[in-house]
C-alpha cells in the first residue's frame, strides 16, 4: 500500500504535535490548574500590623496572621491560616518593590481548618514589601486571597 505525500506529511505533523504535547503536558496542566483558582484581590490590610481576613469566592473566610510583626533578615516568621474546609494550604510570595523571585511554601495542618508554616523571607539591603498569596485547596476547588507584609533590613 502506497501513502501519498500529503498523507505522509500529515502523519508526521500529527506525530510531532503528539510528542510536543506530551513533553509539555505537565506545564500545560499546571497553567490550566492555576487559571482555575478563584482569587480574591489583595487587601490594604498588612500582616505585619494585624491579622487580616478576606471573604473567599466559596463564601468562607480566610484568616491569616504572622508573628513576629517585625521580620528582620534571616529571621523566620510563623504564618497561621484559618479556613473551614481547607484540605491543603500553600503560600506564594514575591517582592513588590524589587524582583526577589517567586517563593512557594506548603503549610502544615495543625487541626481542622488551621494551618501554619515557618517562612524565612529572602534578605535584601532595603526594606521589602511582599505580596503573600494564600491558596486554599478544598473539595469544591482552589481559592486564594492576597495579602501584603513588610520585612525590615534592620531595626
Amino acid at each position: 500500500m502506497k501513502l501519498s505525500f500529503g498523507k505522509a506529511l500529515w502523519a508526521e505533523i500529527a506525530l510531532i504535535a503528539f510528542l510536543v504535547i506530551g513533553y509539555f503536558s505537565a506545564d500545560i496542566y499546571a497553567a490550566y490548574k492555576k487559571q482555575n483558582v478563584s482569587y480574591t484581590s489583595a487587601l490594604n490590610c498588612e500582616l505585619n500590623q494585624k491579622e487580616c481576613a478576606v471573604a473567599l469566592k466559596d463564601g468562607s473566610t480566610l484568616e491569616v496572621s504572622m508573628e513576629p510583626k517585625l521580620v528582620l533578615p534571616l529571621q523566620k516568621a510563623k504564618f497561621s491560616v484559618k479556613n473551614i474546609g481547607a484540605k491543603e494550604v500553600r503560600a506564594v510570595i514575591r517582592g513588590l518593590n524589587m524582583e526577589m523571585g517567586v517563593h512557594e511554601y506548603t503549610f502544615q495542618k495543625e487541626s481542622d481548618g488551621s494551618f501554619a508554616a515557618s517562612i524565612m523571607l529572602p534578605t535584601c539591603s532595603i526594606d521589602m514589601k511582599w505580596q503573600v498569596d494564600i491558596l486554599v485547596s478544598k473539595s469544591s476547588g482552589e481559592y486564594g486571597g492576597g495579602f501584603i507584609t513588610w520585612s525590615k533590613n534592620k531595626i
